[in-house]
């Protein structure tokens, strides 16, 4: 049934992600304690959703689709958008002015405005390019695609929001919204500093086991651009073979939380691939 039997992982954490968010939502309090761990479910199934539309789970497509669904509704983001925005838009423009995610779009001197800022452009971009194209002749499979989520996506939400309008907002929209801002801001940390005019040298990787582990190894970002449909599990030793010989050592670091703390917080200035051309 699933084409690659390291993506029972990935089932185990959708079903955490849905055990967690139904109990909360049913039963739970303080929900500002409990923002963080539900974002971080609701993040790792935007992954999941980016490693799915890459390389489907499941070797029968109808099963693809009932988990292009299952997603939708779990981080609240329909999945057909998100292949549009990310395949279709991303993977053929890399951080270029076509790119709806150009990191230049900011361009503050305290870079961690720019983290802060980019977010929430960068969404607004999003959704006007991604409509734009689904109006665009030829694309109606994807307009008809992502509307029949959309259905599936706010009749759920209107259900819940009948049922506890309140619960729903803590535990089901806010932490979708917290996760969604969270994956837009990492393409900013993967490609602000890279040179997009380079095969190797376009984004920043994260090779430390535990995050990878914990990310389902999307710290190796080139070998993804590399290889778009290269399967999530198999990212380490492509990796290893492919990008760690030519890539500038300033983007392929160990550690992510170093990265962050120099990138935003002190001394808070970007480092800079090489050859990097500078608008």
């Amino acid at each position: 049934m699933l084409r690659y039997t390291a993506d029972i992982r990935s089932l185990v954490f959708i079903s955490s992600a849905i055990l967690l968010k139904a109990i909360f939502w049913m039963y739970g309090e303080h929900p500002f304690v409990w923002l963080i761990p539900i974002s971080y479910l609701t993040f790792l199934c935007f992954i999941i959703k980016h490693n799915h539309l890459h390389c489907g789970m499941f070797k029968n497509k109808k099963y693809n689709r009932i988990m292009d669904y299952l997603l939708t509704l779990l981080n609240g983001n329909p999945a057909t958008g998100m292949y549009v925005i990310h395949v279709l838009n991303h993977h053929e423009h890399i951080n270029d002015k076509e790119d709806w995610g150009y990191t230049n779009n900011v361009k503050y001197q305290w870079n961690i405005l720019n983290l802060i800022i980019y977010p929430i452009i960068t969404t607004g971009n999003f959704i006007k390019g991604k409509n734009k194209f689904l109006k665009e002749k030829g694309n109606e499979i994807f307009q008809t695609r992502e509307s029949r989520e959309k259905v599936i996506l706010f009749s759920f939400y209107i259900l819940l929001l009948i049922i506890d309008p309140l619960q729903t907002i803590w535990y089901i929209i806010l932490p979708n919204l917290v996760a969604q801002m969270i994956v837009v801001a990492t393409n900013l940390l993967q490609h602000d500093v890279g040179n997009r005019d380079s095969e190797i040298n376009h984004s920043v990787n994260f090779t430390n086991p535990i995050l990878n582990w914990l990310t389902f190894n999307n710290g190796y970002h080139t070998i993804h651009h590399l290889y778009p449909e290269l399967h999530w599990s198999l990212c380490p030793e492509h990796h290893k073979k492919y990008v760690k010989p030519h890539i500038d050592p300033k983007l392929d670091r160990e550690s992510f939380l170093e990265t962050m703390f120099k990138f935003y917080i002190w001394p808070g200035k970007r480092f800079l691939a090489e050859n990097q051309i500078q608008e």
